[in-house]
């Protein structure tokens, strides 16, 4: 979703190989396997990379990272779009 509320069109999509990856257990219980330098955007702006995330301010409310830690080195796909997207 962009920071408007829209839907985007995903552009392309691109394999990193090689990648540091962390798993994060957010506060409401959803786990994630992310790219240690995959960037969180909070709703003010603010950019903070997966590996330092402590809490991250979403569009449904405050999420605290209750576990973030290195898993592994692997690859990793991203897609890429025209807007920063939220979550």
């Amino acid at each position: 979703m962009t920071p408007e509320g829209s839907i985007t069109k995903i552009n392309d999509c691109v394999k990193k190989d090689n990648v540091d990856i962390n798993e994060l257990i957010f506060s409401d219980g959803h786990k994630r396997m992310v790219a240690s330098t995959h960037r969180f955007m909070n709703v003010d702006g603010m950019e903070i990379f997966a590996k330092d995330a402590k809490t991250i301010k979403t569009i449904y409310g405050t999420l605290n990272i209750m576990y973030n830690e290195f898993k592994k080195n692997d690859s990793v796909y991203d897609i890429l779009i025209d807007s920063p997207n939220w979550y």
